[in-house]
C-alpha cells in the first residue's frame, strides 16, 4: 500500500469510524492537547451521539480547558444514557420506555 492511499484511508477512517475518533481524542488529550481532543470526541458523538464514553471523555477534557458549564453538560448526557440503559437493562424494554418518557415530564412539573 502506498504512503497516499495510506493517509486516504486514515483521513476516510478519522471522518466516518466513531472508534477511531475516540482514539484520536484520547491520544491528544495524552499529549495535552485538549482543544483538538474535545473536537474529536464532538465528532464521535455524531457518529454515535449513544456512545457513553466519549461524553463522559468529552467531560473531562471540558474540565481541563476550565470549561465547567460545557463539562457538565457533557456529564449530564453521560448520566441520562446511563440512566437509560439501566433502566432497560432493569426493568424491561415497555417499563423503561414509560419511566423515560413521562419522568422527566412529571419531575419538571414539580420543580424537581
Amino acid at each position: 500500500m502506498s504512503a497516499l492511499m495510506f493517509l486516504m484511508t486514515a483521513a476516510l477512517l478519522l471522518l466516518t469510524c466513531w472508534v477511531v475518533c475516540v482514539c484520536a481524542g484520547n491520544y491528544y488529550s495524552l499529549r495535552s492537547q485538549h482543544e483538538k481532543a474535545v473536537l474529536y470526541f464532538q465528532r464521535a458523538l455524531k457518529l454515535n451521539p449513544n456512545y457513553l464514553s466519549a461524553w463522559t471523555l468529552m467531560g473531562h477534557e471540558y474540565m481541563e480547558l476550565k470549561q465547567t458549564s460545557a463539562a457538565i453538560q457533557a456529564y449530564r448526557q453521560a448520566i441520562g444514557l446511563l440512566m437509560r440503559a439501566l433502566l432497560l437493562l432493569f426493568m424491561g424494554k415497555p417499563r423503561a420506555v414509560f419511566f423515560i418518557t413521562w419522568c422527566p415530564l412529571v419531575m419538571e412539573s414539580h420543580g424537581i
